[in-house]
């Protein structure tokens, strides 16, 4: 499971590169569902914190924006829910617009981004790079194929899941391993970008800089930038589906009507075994946490699930006993939005066995990026997610970071100060 001093001492500095690098996020806009609706800010007391971030579960990918220094949240609301969170005590304040793309600068990278957010690659411009990488670096950087996007393993396109294996190949000693994860969910912009971004300045920076050398020569860093093209294929701005979330599995015959809250597909970050089904999901296939139909039925969830028992020891004896203190490895899954970082259990309130050692890492995660550490419950409840079953069933230390304050961070703020700042914190 978690690891012991010897992983805080051994992988401890990974941890702490990657963690500043994660805190560049998305702020990510809402698809507005063709029914009648109204933007506004909700502003929220200290008092009523909670409750308002329930209402960004609620409502989803009608919340695109969180502001937690002037305690508001951007939602778009029927003439019913805004009556409804009035009535409640929120405070509403209605926009005559908003504009989900805002109007920022351009910052072009000289490669096709997202319409409307040049700082963000599409998918097939993150295929390409994973693949530059590789080909520049032939001694730190392999880009392998470890499965199939759901399209993919049904003959209908698709993609190949693929992970970035960046090390010095010539230094041949058991090296610790670090597993980041983006993308799992679609609209997610700033995952895949961040993990991407961070891989690229690894290679760039190595034999110039001693932190980047000493963490490739002594680790392993391995990044699954993608885990969900076929989705974000959906989400990249091409199309109207900007708020796409799952797969695109098909379930009884497409009943969905693919506006924001209704689509195909499945949850990747509810379709993990370990608690499946147990909180956090809706039975309804069109619903956003629909689980799949069954554990780990999703290919991709498949790829990432059998890349990580095979990369990480099995440390756990089981997932109610505390894992070995000697444990390699560490597992950190990226998603936005929240500004959090955290670890299980997401599916109940119990305290990981390993928690002490959890809280402690998280929170030297969270000193980094200034988002705040907590149990993954604290936020809501969530079965089937990839941290807790990375730490039930490997006994490894895993996280998920919630990045930044809005599904779409502007790219001003992305490239001239959130990502500045993380960068020069490694």
């Amino acid at each position: 499971m978690r690891r012991n001093s010897m992983f805080l001492r051994t992988v401890g500095s990974i941890l702490l590169i990657m963690t500043c690098v994660m805190f560049f996020i998305a702020e990510v806009s809402a698809y507005q569902d063709d029914q009648n609706v109204t933007w506004f800010k909700l502003y929220y007391t200290k008092a009523t914190e909670k409750q308002a971030k329930s209402i960004i579960k609620i409502l989803d990918g009608r919340a695109p924006e969180f502001n937690s220094e002037e305690r508001y949240i951007i939602v778009s609301l029927t003439p019913q829910e805004a009556k409804a969170y009035a009535k409640k005590g929120f405070r509403l304040e209605r926009l005559e617009s908003y504009d989900l793309f805002h109007a920022w600068d351009p910052y072009s990278r000289g490669e096709r981004t997202i319409p409307g957010f040049s700082c963000f690659r599409q998918v097939a411009e993150l295929f390409q790079s994973g693949q530059k990488v590789a080909t520049d670096n032939p001694n730190l950087a392999s880009w392998n194929d470890i499965g199939d996007s759901y399209l993919k393993s049904i003959g209908q396109g698709g993609f190949d899941i693929r992970v970035l294996v960046l090390t010095n190949k010539s230094m041949t000693i058991k090296k610790p391993a670090l597993l980041i994860t983006g993308s799992v969910h679609a609209r997610e912009y700033v995952t895949a970008e961040t993990a991407m971004r961070f891989a690229e300045y690894l290679v760039q920076n190595y034999g110039t800089n001693a932190d980047v050398t000493w963490l490739l020569d002594y680790n392993e860093i391995h990044i699954i930038p993608l885990v969900n093209p076929d989705g974000r294929t959906m989400a990249d701005g091409t199309n109207a589906q900007i708020s796409w979330r799952k797969n695109k599995h098909m379930h009884d015959n497409n009943p969905c009507s693919n506006t924001a809250s209704s689509h195909i597909g499945a949850d990747l970050n509810r379709n993990f075994p370990y608690k499946w089904n147990t909180a956090g999901t809706s039975s309804n296939v069109c619903a956003e946490t629909y689980p799949g139909k069954s554990a780990g039925s999703e290919p991709e969830t498949q790829a990432v699930r059998k890349y990580y028992m095979n990369l990480f020891k099995d440390y756990n004896t089981s997932p109610t006993s505390p894992a070995s203190l000697d444990a390699m490895g560490i597992y950190i899954d990226l998603h936005s939005y929240s500004q959090l970082v955290l670890w299980p259990w997401g599916y109940a309130s119990t305290l990981a066995p390993n928690n002490t050692q959890l809280q402690t890492l998280g929170r030297k995660f969270a000193f980094f990026n200034n988002h705040t550490p907590q149990q993954a419950v604290g936020l809501y409840p969530a079965a089937g997610t990839t941290d807790d079953d990375c730490y039930a069933e490997m006994g490894v230390p895993a996280y998920c970071f919630e990045l930044g304050t809005a599904f779409f961070q502007n790219c001003s703020s992305f490239e001239s100060t959130i990502y500045p700042k993380n960068l020069d914190a490694l």
